[in-house]
């Protein structure tokens, strides 16, 4: 199986590549099926992004996800595009209460201030 991977490597990426990415691939098959690791490869490709650190940084996300197949590649693209929907760009909105906001309205609630009033 890695051969094929190297071969789709080469084809797409343009380079031969050295020892540690044949380990580096053999490692995430050991994981993924190698249609996830060759659909990667495409992303970098399609991104004008031929390396293998950015490859992967795809494979190492993917690994960390658990995505093993490409059922659950489909799933976590669909999640990453509901994320950006939302205007977050892909990133969770950031929480309405600061520590400072929290440790405030705790303080003042000792002093039997029950609120803080917006500006």
């Amino acid at each position: 199986m890695v051969a094929l991977v190297a071969g789709h490597y080469i084809d797409s990426i343009g380079t031969m590549p050295p020892p540690m990415v044949y380990a580096g691939l053999q490692s995430y098959l050991d994981f993924m099926e190698p249609d996830v690791i060759m659909d990667a490869i495409d992303r970098a490709s399609a991104d004008n992004r031929r390396s293998w650190s950015y490859v992967n940084g795809i494979l190492k996300s993917r690994k960390a996800n658990g995505t093993r197949n490409m059922a659950d590649v489909a799933r976590n693209d669909e999640d990453w595009e509901a994320k950006k929907a939302t205007g977050t760009g892909g990133r969770d909105p950031p929480k309405k209460s600061s520590p400072f906001k929290e440790k405030l309205e705790m303080e003042m609630s000792k002093h039997g201030r029950n609120n803080i009033q917006e500006p």
